[in-house]
């Protein structure tokens, strides 16, 4: 049986002045998921 969605983002963006980190980030994180989202300097 699939998890329960517990957390949904769709077509996530984030910049930072002129600087786009995220473009269009979509995903779903499961009742019983661990999930980081992290850049390159985590």
């Amino acid at each position: 049986m699939p998890a329960e969605t517990m957390i949904e983002c769709e077509k996530l963006t984030k910049r930072f002045g002129h600087f786009t980190a995220v473009d269009h980030v979509s995903f779903s994180v499961g009742n019983d998921s661990i999930f980081g989202f992290l850049g390159p300097n985590g």
